[in-house]
């Protein structure tokens, strides 16, 4: 027996030493693997991409890229008259929403606009009948991705993913990410709950993304 932590400090450390030379890393990643996918990696069919991820191993040794997601929950900031004139972050071990990069502002202080956008995944409404009796039933979720930003590929920025007990718990917290990330979502029309919700607070013009011309069903017809 040995001890978890210390062992995995000294297979960190060796890795560490052979992040120089992507191909000798790999062949240690497979032999001392942490990982199904690690110690498979050479197969002799050559499943695996070996040359990307042996120059991806070494650049997460090296410069440690791999974005860490910081969990928490977001607020309403509210004015005297108890009226929302923005949101807040909270971290929070605890939250449901997992953020990798917050809302970039321009260099004047102001928000940028359609830099942002979302996609959602809702629960229709019948669909919370069906919570007890399936074995894994679906979640409500949202993604939100970050555009094309000057020599800054498209990234995903945040992720929430939660089946609360009052669906209009994820509904409220679908509109403060909107909000947060100053942006509007595409959402299956065949979810109609939260198109409904927002409808009924006067949001849906302002949150939610028409649907393209290509895809209207008369036009592909």
């Amino acid at each position: 027996w040995c001890d978890p932590d210390k062992a995995k400090e000294f297979y960190d450390a060796e890795r560490r030493k052979k992040a120089e030379d992507p191909k000798a890393l790999l062949i240690y990643k497979a032999e001392y693997c942490y990982t199904i996918d690690e110690a498979l990696i050479q197969q002799g069919d050559n499943l695996f991409p070996r040359e990307e991820l042996a120059e991806q191993s070494a650049q997460i040794e090296i410069y440690k890229t791999t974005p860490v997601p910081r969990k928490g929950y977001l607020s309403w900031v509210r004015d005297d008259n108890d009226r929302p004139t923005g949101v807040k972050w909270k971290d929070d071990a605890s939250g449901k929403i997992e953020i990798i990069e917050h809302p970039l502002m321009a260099p004047n202080g102001e928000e940028y606009r359609n830099l942002y956008i979302a996609g959602i995944d809702g629960i229709d409404l019948g669909q919370s009948e069906t919570s007890e009796n399936t074995r894994d039933p679906s979640d409500f979720a949202i993604v939100i991705k970050r555009r094309s930003f000057g020599m800054e590929p498209p990234t995903i920025v945040c992720i929430y993913k939660d089946r609360p007990a009052n669906i209009k718990d994820a509904h409220i917290t679908a509109v403060k990410l909107l909000r947060y990330y100053n942006c509007q979502a595409l959402i299956e029309k065949s979810k109609i709950s939260f198109i409904t919700y927002c409808r009924d607070k006067g949001l849906a013009n302002k949150l939610l993304l028409r649907t393209p011309r290509s895809c209207l069903s008369d036009i592909l017809n």
